[in-house]
């Protein structure tokens, strides 16, 4: 998560602030004691963003060949802009190019992980 490279071209280490570093840690965490989190950030505060740059993350290294995921949003709308934030961390960053795929509201890993888009 820490080397993702954001629109401005610095590591989204570089960038982050303190709430930020304590949401991924809290949803990177593998023995979290809930599988669950909320965001309550102002607009603007890089949810979408941050969000994008977890999933991309939990993609590549935390769970099995073939598994799914699923990302919940209001709207298709909101939906596209999440897979926007995960598309461009994989295409702004050195080494991911090719690792994941990406159609309008899906995203596949080369070894089978799927993360999809789930709106009303």
């Amino acid at each position: 998560m820490s080397g993702l490279v954001l629109e401005d071209g610095r590591a989204w280490a570089a960038a982050a602030e303190a709430t930020q570093w304590r949401d991924a840690r809290a949803i990177l965490e593998l023995r979290s004691p809930t599988p669950y989190h909320f965001l309550t950030r102002a607009r603007g505060r890089s949810k979408t963003t941050d969000l994008g740059g977890i999933s991309v993350a939990v993609m590549l290294t935390q769970v099995r060949p073939g598994d799914r995921l699923y990302g919940m949003a209001a709207d298709k709308g909101q939906g596209r802009l999440l897979m926007d934030a995960m598309r461009g961390f994989v295409e702004r960053t050195p080494g991911l190019g090719g690792l994941i795929t990406f159609d309008q509201y899906k995203a596949t890993t080369i070894t089978g992980v799927v993360f999809e888009i789930l709106a009303r």
